[in-house]
């Protein structure tokens, strides 16, 4: 009888810690499963990073010269691989419509960049850009042509109702575009896409005067041939921006080959500032890269009337 007892209390006990017992494991497991979880996600991360590494073809797949190939229809696209091209002499812009059967708009296009922007419609039904910029790693390319700064996914340009994605941003010197026939010393290029494959670039002018941060940080890194620098410092792109957002648009092309007239153009009536010696270092390495300036042939350029829009 006494036996009987302890094993119907030893079953009562077993059963009172019964839930204690599962709670205990459940717990365990989640934190097991937690710790796996996390070690995916390291190992995934490690992945990303390894697929993602800036070398020079990765760079060059957004560089002018190579981004307008995904964006065309074009069939005859692929005979301008290896077709080089210059700012001067035989291979400069002058014969750029020569050099390849698919860079014929480069001499034959009526819309075509840059322009001088003198004459201009002010238009109230233009709205003030919308820049969604973010923070980006640095990545930098020498793409034979100019110095290029490739961003991460994420930032994003509305312009007039249309979303564009930005890609990647690079310098001319001296300015491509001019201002009632004023060239500044250097001219940035913003290159976004749109889902359609139209493109929006934005240009910024840089005037002489106090020095320029961006260039403090990463003009001694620029590559001075051929060759990408990285670094995981993060730039916000929003301090880029001048403060007066007006702008100047029209319907343009790319200034480099295959000079594709699917260019929605935002030139920045502000300017950014770059000092005579950082504008003195870059010019060594691009090399007076701008396409001489276009005919307008009809076009009208708009400017808009509003300015920031800090939302």
């Amino acid at each position: 009888m006494i036996q009987k007892k302890s094993l119907v209390i030893s079953a009562k006990a077993l059963l009172a810690f019964l839930p204690l017992f599962l709670l205990v494991t459940l717990n365990s497991c989640k934190k097991e499963t937690v710790s796996e979880v996390q070690q995916k996600e390291e190992k995934v991360t490690a992945t990303e990073v390894q697929q993602t590494e800036f070398t020079l073809e990765e760079a060059l797949k957004v560089s002018e010269v190579n981004l307008w190939k995904r964006l065309t229809t074009n069939t005859t696209a692929s005979s301008c691989d290896g077709v080089h091209f210059t700012y001067e002499g035989e291979d400069g812009p002058e014969h750029w419509g020569e050099l390849c059967k698919a860079w014929a708009a480069c001499g034959e296009g009526l819309a075509q960049s840059p322009v001088n922007i003198g004459n201009v419609i002010k238009d109230r039904s233009l709205r003030p850009l919308d820049f969604r910029w973010c923070s980006t790693r640095t990545n930098i390319v020498n793409n034979g042509h100019t110095i290029q700064f490739n961003v991460d996914a994420g930032s994003k340009l509305i312009a007039n109702g249309k979303s564009y994605d930005l890609l990647q941003f690079h310098y001319h010197h001296v300015s491509e575009h001019t201002i009632h026939g004023k060239h500044y010393p250097l001219e940035v290029h913003y290159v976004h896409s749109a889902a359609d494959g139209k493109l929006a670039v934005v240009g910024i002018m840089f005037r002489e005067g106090k020095p320029n941060s961006l260039f403090n940080r990463f003009l001694a890194h620029f590559p001075t041939s051929m060759k990408t620098y990285s670094s995981p410092e993060s730039i916000d792109l929003r301090c880029l921006l001048p403060e007066d957002l007006k702008y100047y648009n029209y319907h343009g092309s790319l200034t480099t080959p295959a000079c594709s007239e699917t260019v929605n153009w935002l030139v920045l009536k502000g300017t950014v500032e770059a000092s005579e010696e950082q504008i003195e270092q870059l010019k060594h390495i691009i090399h007076n890269n701008n396409r001489p300036l276009q005919q307008l042939n009809g076009r009208v350029i708009h400017m808009s009337t509003g300015g920031r829009d800090d939302d």
